[in-house]
């Protein structure tokens, strides 16, 4: 989870149905379910909005919710649409009409700091709306993220004991860096997956694991 999104999971043969080759072996494959392009998440008219801004309207749906290359951008939608309701002062809304790109470096450096490069014109109120809609969107981005983490472990049948939990490799700078992510992401895995549904994981840290698994792929091919 960084500036895309995917996922991949260990899947059995026999369940590979599609390809009898594969599904009349021994073992397991590791299965890669593109994730970013489920496109059956409730979307708002914002989302609706912004997608139809980026280049690829209508696909990576998901991925335009919760990954690093666009919850700046979003962001800056939400703000450009705040600023035209009155939300925030005349002096920062005309300044976030000037605005033509934010990233999600900017955001998570905003809510490390109360600033990034908006000008003096942002005052104390601007400031704390600004703070609610990016908490906002990186709430709704980790519940996704854990909804989707739910998914996988639902179809493996894993971790339903805590004392075997499933081992989540993660990487991407959206899951390690995001100031306010990943610590809304802890909790709705407790909150859901533990407490409601009673299943278990545990996050490892892995360096370079698309990349890694890129070249072991070409090798193997």
């Amino acid at each position: 989870l960084g500036t895309g999104t995917n996922t991949c999971y260990i899947e059995d043969n026999r369940n590979i149905t599609k390809v009898p080759s594969v599904a009349m072996q021994e073992g397991f494959t590791i299965i890669n379910i593109e994730s970013g392009g489920f496109d059956k998440v409730p979307r708002g008219e914002i989302d609706i909005r912004f997608d139809s801004s980026t280049d690829n309207p209508g696909a990576q749906k998901f991925e335009k919710m919760i990954s690093g290359a666009y919850l700046g951008r979003l962001v800056l939608e939400i703000m450009k649409i705040a600023a035209a309701e009155g939300l925030f002062s005349k002096e920062f809304a005309g300044r976030i009409r000037e605005i033509r790109n934010l990233t999600t470096r900017d955001i998570n450096e905003f809510t490390l700091s109360g600033h990034f490069d908006c000008g003096n014109e942002a005052d104390e109120k601007d400031r704390v709306i600004l703070y609610y809609i990016i908490d906002s969107v990186l709430e709704r981005a980790a519940r996704l993220a854990a909804a989707n983490l739910a998914g996988v472990m639902l179809k493996t049948g894993k971790g339903k004991n805590p004392c075997l939990p499933v081992c989540v490799a993660a990487e991407g700078t959206t899951f390690h860096k995001s100031r306010l992510f990943k610590y809304k992401l802890d909790y709705y895995i407790k909150r859901f997956l533990n407490d409601e549904m009673g299943i278990y994981c545990d996050f490892v840290k892995a360096e370079n694991i698309v990349l890694t698994g890129a070249a072991i792929a070409g090798l193997l091919n």
